[in-house]
């Protein structure tokens, strides 16, 4: 598992693919809820690098005032 969520971390971004397949309407898409898990996950392999990288890319995106986030992000 950890393998796969690095392999398919935007190096730009931070943010981890939530669909492997190819489905053009969703295509590249990282939904927030996965991105959770993936911070998680990240954490538990002790890889708090690449968890951080997710969470930076939020942090950046805060806007104020603050009204939560978006259910998805384009990933790249």
């Amino acid at each position: 598992m950890y393998q796969w969520l690095v392999n398919h971390q935007d190096p730009e971004t931070g943010l981890v693919l939530s669909v492997e397949e190819d489905v053009e309407i969703i295509r590249k898409w990282a939904f927030i809820y996965d991105q959770s898990l993936a911070v998680n996950a990240l954490l538990l392999f002790n890889d708090t690098q690449s968890a951080q990288k997710i969470l930076n890319f939020f942090q950046r995106n805060l806007r104020e005032p603050f009204q939560g986030f978006v259910n998805a992000y384009y990933a790249d």
